[in-house]
């Protein structure tokens, strides 16, 4: 398990188009030797109950223990729905 620190935000543009992110980076190596999270989208709210997001996203991580590596690093765009109950 490893701590993570990081910020999240978003900004209306509108009051139904909005700027969505986050940044965080963790392990420090407690678990990993390091991670790291990042992203930045546009969403819209169609109503109340539903909106959507378009974004992009990156992930890395960076972990070896007793011999096992695991240096990856991972991106690409997102497509999301989001249905409020």
């Amino acid at each position: 398990m490893d701590p993570v620190i990081g910020l999240k935000g978003r900004y209306d543009l509108t009051p139904k188009v909005n700027l969505t992110g986050w940044a965080m980076a963790g392990g420090f190596g407690a678990s990993s030797d390091f991670m790291w999270d990042l992203y930045a989208g546009i969403g819209c709210d169609f109503n109340d109950r539903f909106s959507a997001v378009l974004g992009y996203r990156g992930t890395g991580v960076d972990y070896e223990n007793d011999g096992f590596l695991y240096d990856v690093v991972q991106h690409g765009p997102v497509l999301g729905g989001i249905f409020r109950f």
